[in-house]
């Protein structure tokens, strides 16, 4: 198992963002919680589809606030069709640099990034596991491969095998604390 990446990903409000929930977003945030439908890819292998379908309800007045990919809010930002607020990383990302992440605009312990982890079937043989952890670190830190990471707005991590299970450990223990707490359930 290896951690390969981590990407922020940029809240962004559609131009359409009406008045009555601007206003209800200035009254409480950031003294309380705001209870907003926001569009938000689950992530999986539809990933791409479900963060197309909450951009489309962004910008359809739908939704009043989305999360996506650096690669798909670009486009957005250039056409002005939405107005980056925040990045879920802990630090703002080089490709919008003059948008603050979530902690810098007021947010305290708001961090959600989308990021990427090689496993393997329990039981392969540890050596092989080694070998594989070994290039793969190699191939995600070569100057050719952090390149093309960083276009995207990625930031390549290569990490050790007992790295990149405690960081899965703790980024499920973070999330199913935050569902037990926040009472959602899937629908």
């Amino acid at each position: 198992m290896v951690r390969l990446s981590w990407l922020p990903l940029p809240l962004a409000a559609a131009l359409l963002f009406t008045a009555p929930a601007a206003e209800a977003l200035a009254q409480v945030w950031p003294n309380g919680p705001v209870k907003m439908l926001v569009g938000f890819a689950a992530g999986g292998s539809t990933d791409i589809i479900t963060r197309d379908v909450a951009l489309n309800d962004m910008l359809a007045g739908h939704v009043p606030l989305s999360v996506l990919s650096v690669l798909q809010a670009l486009p957005q930002l250039e056409s002005r069709s939405v107005k980056p607020l925040a990045v879920t990383s802990a630090k703002a990302t080089g490709m919008l640099p003059d948008v603050p992440a979530l902690a810098e605009a007021g947010l305290k312990d708001c961090e959600a990034e989308l990021w990427y982890v090689v496993i393997a079937p329990a039981g392969l043989p540890p050596a092989l596991a080694d070998r594989i952890n070994e290039d793969l670190v190699k191939i995600v830190t070569s100057p050719g491969m952090r390149n093309k990471l960083a276009a995207q707005g990625a930031r390549p991590v290569g990490s050790t095998q007992a790295e990149a299970a405690a960081f899965m450990k703790s980024e499920s223990e973070k999330w199913g604390k935050i569902v037990r707490e926040a009472n959602i359930k899937g629908e």
